[in-house]
């Protein structure tokens, strides 16, 4: 009976190692991937391919790992938000002004 408790005791052992790689590796990849989202090259221009590749990649981990989904969400929204704000478009009382004010 002892050796079926010692092989339980190393699976349960095993298996939280393994849970705890995977989690290391996660953490990796989203420090990665955030690192990508702010990605310029030497004369301070965005690095699109690897913006466009962190967002990839953590829409990855977002799917893989429940946990992690919002966080992300959030990440990416932020990000949306401070690099495509929304311009404000003219009404059509404002165009016309501008159409017949003499200049």
């Amino acid at each position: 009976m002892s050796e079926g408790r010692f092989c339980s005791l190393g699976f349960i052992s095993d298996w939280a190692n393994l849970k705890a790689v995977q989690e290391g590796q996660i953490t990796e990849r989203f420090t990665k991937a955030i690192e990508q989202l702010g990605a310029i090259d030497d004369n301070g221009k965005p690095r699109l391919e690897l913006r466009l590749g962190g967002i990839h990649a953590l829409e990855r981990i977002a799917q893989e790992s429940e946990k992690d989904h919002w966080p992300i969400m959030e990440v990416l929204t932020t990000y949306v938000r401070e690099h495509a704000p929304i311009k404000k478009l003219k009404t059509n009382n404002q165009a016309l002004i501008e159409q017949t004010t003499p200049r």
